[in-house]
C-alpha cells in the first residue's frame, strides 16, 4: 500500500486556510472529514511528534486519493506547482478510513515525486 501526499515545493499541502477556494471544485462530491475530527487525541499525537523534532503532514492511501481530489482539481493544482509525492517511507502516527497522519525526520519537501 503506497501512501501519497499532494504538496508544493516547500512541502505544504493544498488544504490550508483560504487556499482551497482557489482550486476546489464547487460541484464535486463532499470531502471526507478531516483527520483531526476523527482521530482521538490528535493534538497530543501531533505535539509529541513535534517535540521529537519530526515533520508532520497529512497523506492518503493511494486508493483513497480520489476521495480528496478530482482529476480536474489535480490539473489546477499541478498548474499551481503542486505535485504528488510518495510518503510511504514516513512513520504513520494515526489514520482513519480516508487519511493518514505521517511524520518524517526529513522535511516533507524532500519526499520523492511520483512519476506522472
Amino acid at each position: 500500500m503506497r501512501i501519497l501526499r499532494i504538496q508544493d515545493k516547500s512541502g505544504r499541502g493544498p488544504w490550508r486556510p483560504g487556499f482551497s477556494a482557489q482550486w476546489l471544485s464547487e460541484n464535486g462530491p463532499p470531502l471526507p472529514p478531516a483527520i483531526q475530527e476523527t482521530v482521538p487525541n490528535f493534538s497530543a499525537i501531533v505535539a509529541k511528534a513535534h517535540n521529537a523534532g519530526l515533520h508532520i503532514g497529512c497523506a492518503v492511501r493511494e486508493e483513497d486519493l480520489r476521495h480528496w481530489v478530482q482529476s480536474c482539481e489535480m490539473q489546477k493544482l499541478m498548474a499551481m506547482g503542486f505535485r504528488i509525492v510518495n510518503a510511504s517511507q514516513c512513520q504513520v502516527l494515526a489514520h482513519d478510513d480516508h487519511q493518514v497522519l505521517i511524520a518524517s525526520k526529513k522535511p516533507l519537501r524532500l519526499l520523492p515525486e511520483v512519476p506522472a
